[in-house]
C-alpha cells in the first residue's frame, strides 16, 4: 500500500520537473495579478505583481491597501481614503470641494481639497 502512495508521490513530482534541454516558461506560472517582464539583467524573464498588489509575482499577489499609509500622505489634507481591488480613491470632507471638480479623484494630478466659499 505505501509503495503505491510513493510510486504517485514520485509521478507527480516527475511531471513538474522539466526535461532536460526543455525550458520552465516562467511566464506560465505568473499569478493572474501579475505580468510577465524581461529580467532588468537580461537573463530571462520574471513575474511582477501589477500595480497595486503585492507579493512575489507566482504565487500571491495581494491587494496593497494604500491607505494604510495614512490618508493625508497619500490623499493629502481634508480628504477620506477608500482602499479598492488594486487601487484606491480620494474624496474631500464635508465642507471641502476637489481642485478639479470630481467627486471621487487620485491625486498624482495635483488634486487637492479646497475650502469652499460660504455664502454671506
Amino acid at each position: 500500500m505505501y509503495w503505491k502512495i510513493a510510486l504517485v508521490s514520485l509521478v507527480s513530482l516527475i511531471n513538474v520537473i522539466p526535461v532536460i534541454g526543455q525550458t520552465l516558461d516562467v511566464c506560465a506560472t505568473c499569478h493572474p495579478n501579475a505580468t510577465c517582464e524581461e529580467k532588468v539583467d537580461g537573463t530571462g524573464k520574471v513575474c511582477n505583481c501589477m500595480y497595486g498588489f503585492l507579493g512575489n509575482g507566482r504565487t500571491y499577489c495581494q491587494d496593497k491597501d494604500e491607505c494604510q499609509m495614512g490618508t493625508s500622505k497619500i490623499c493629502g489634507k481634508n480628504t477620506a481614503c477608500h482602499n479598492t481591488y488594486g487601487s484606491y480613491y480620494c474624496t474631500c470632507l464635508t465642507g471641502y470641494s476637489p481642485s478639479n471638480s470630481m467627486a471621487i479623484f487620485i491625486p498624482n494630478d495635483g488634486t487637492h481639497c479646497q475650502g469652499m466659499l460660504q455664502p454671506f
